[in-house]
């Protein structure tokens, strides 16, 4: 499976093509698809210090052994269950107009029905949506995942350092809501969770990377 860089830079490979597509017509359409593809591998690169690891990898079985879900099936399900609604409502535009677009139909997961459109996917949209898709959508489920913050707690190589890292960095993610709240955090909430041992290795590999921090 890819690594958490490996998605990364997938992610923000796909989110450049993105950009530049929805900003030219008539080929606005495909920066829908690739903003959704995007969001893909940002989920993924999330679901690293997630415990799941992968959709792939962490579908449960039946009790026969086979999978209960598709891997699309079973992100939806963890989406559903472990993001905000601001999130959700995000990742399922992008995957509702990426669909449509490519498919030029209106069908929903878990729907009978399908609507067909009647115009190309470059008509049926307008440039200013599929902007708003890459710059609004996007970027509120590139929050909601807190892709900056997990981008420095793993340039941090805290793996290299110490046994504990992935429950440091979960505890982390789990209380910050960017990396910017993380960076002017209080050191009396830091130690609440912190040893002074971590504390000390955190600000050591900070300054490394040149990141200011404010722990006084």
């Amino acid at each position: 499976m890819a690594d958490y860089p490996i998605h990364i830079a997938q992610a923000e490979h796909n989110e450049e093509a993105a950009q530049k597509l929805a900003f030219e017509p008539p080929y606005h359409d495909w920066g829908i698809t690739a903003a959704f593809y995007s969001a893909i591998h940002y989920f993924e690169s999330w679901l690293f210090y997630e415990g799941e690891r992968h959709t792939e990898t962490s579908i449960p079985p039946d009790e026969e052994g086979k999978l209960k879900y598709t891997a699309h099936g079973w992100r939806e399900k963890i989406i559903v269950n472990k993001l905000t609604r601001v999130g959700f409502k995000a990742f399922r535009k992008l995957r509702d107009s990426s669909e449509t677009a490519r498919y030029l139909s209106l069908s929903r997961l878990g729907t009978k029905s399908i609507e067909w459109l009647d115009r190309p996917a470059s008509q049926y949209f307008k440039p200013q949506h599929a902007q708003k898709m890459v710059e609004k959508d996007l970027q509120t489920l590139k929050k909601e995942l807190k892709i900056d913050l997990s981008k420095l707690l793993h340039s941090l190589k805290l793996q290299n350092k110490t046994p504990n890292a992935l429950l440091i960095i979960q505890q982390i993610l789990s209380r910050f809501h960017s990396k910017e709240s993380f960076l002017n955090a209080s050191l009396n909430n830091l130690k609440r969770f912190m040893s002074e041992e971590t504390l000390s290795l955190l600000r050591n590999q900070l300054e490394q990377s040149k990141e200011s921090v404010k722990w006084k």
